[in-house]
């Protein structure tokens, strides 16, 4: 992981381009800062609209402001490493994320935990749809079907062929250009870990989890609907399982579905406390 960035409070990475002034040194500034307008609030994490000087041009921006820990995330200053590791590796293994124009975290392990990830917001973008759960809206919709769906089968197949999973999958984290439904960009990378020597199991159930949690946030995304039958069997089309492997893919995307036992449109943590709670 590339760092060139050695201030006083963080350390990390900022492209030469990219002008940020004293926003490296002091992220929580974001706060404060009247062109900054904030787009997301959550526990630990706030997300800003920010035009940036990049290339000698104003550019639009996200900026993240990642503070302390937050649940299924971990602390900040992971959080940020890990934004900016995986938008490398994906780079290099020919994936597509959102362009990082700067990742910093605090010195110190015994300090407070925060960090900053800076991205150039993609322009002339769409979103899978979402429903349920993940309904929430960052760019306009564009809907879950072929060509679609096939394409992303084939990329989410060479995804995993490469042992990289996503880890929050949610369909309003794959972003996609209208006139171009071949190419994905992959956004909040979080949660995305890569698996060296592992069990077979262990690959098959980080790949379920991204299958499931796609599918889980589309409307009617059950593996028995047309289209997700057509997407589900490409996605397999695409990996060297063989058939046991590939038969117990179907059966954990399976649980989702009317004849599942896990419902539309909930995360997967909830579907499976409802199953242990005996609810479904």
């Amino acid at each position: 992981m590339a760092t060139n960035y050695q201030g006083k409070k963080y350390r990390g990475w900022v492209d030469p381009e990219a002008e940020l002034g004293d926003l490296i040194e002091d992220p929580s500034s974001l706060e404060r800062r009247s062109d900054a307008r904030l787009f997301l609030k959550r526990a630990g994490r706030h997300i800003f609209h920010l035009d940036v000087v990049y290339a000698k041009r104003p550019t639009p921006c996200l900026a993240y402001y990642a503070f302390g820990r937050s649940l299924g995330h971990g602390s900040a200053r992971i959080s940020v490493r890990r934004v900016l590791r995986y938008s490398e590796v994906l780079e290099r293994e020919g994936f597509q994320g959102v362009p990082v124009l700067a990742a910093v975290w605090r010195r110190g392990f015994l300090s407070r935990s925060d960090g900053l990830v800076v991205m150039q917001e993609v322009p002339d973008v769409v979103e899978l749809e979402s429903w349920g759960r993940h309904r929430s809206r960052t760019h306009d919709r564009i809907a879950w079907e072929d060509p679609i769906a096939a394409n992303l089968a084939s990329t989410l197949a060479r995804l995993h062929e490469k042992r990289l999973f996503h880890g929050d999958l949610k369909s309003r984290h794959i972003l996609v250009r209208p006139g171009d439904t071949d190419q994905f960009i992959f956004a909040d990378l979080e949660k995305m870990k890569r698996l060296g020597r592992s069990p077979g199991l262990a690959l098959d159930l980080f790949a379920a989890r991204d299958l499931i949690q796609l599918l889980s946030s589309i409307r009617d995304g059950h593996p028995e609907s047309q289209v997700n039958n057509g997407f589900l069997e490409k996605y397999l089309a695409g990996r060297d399982l063989g058939s046991r492997r590939s038969n117990r893919l179907r059966a954990m995307v399976g649980l989702y579905g009317p004849g599942g036992r896990f419902r539309q449109g909930e995360t997967v943590l909830r579907n499976l406390l409802g199953a242990l709670r005996g609810k479904r």
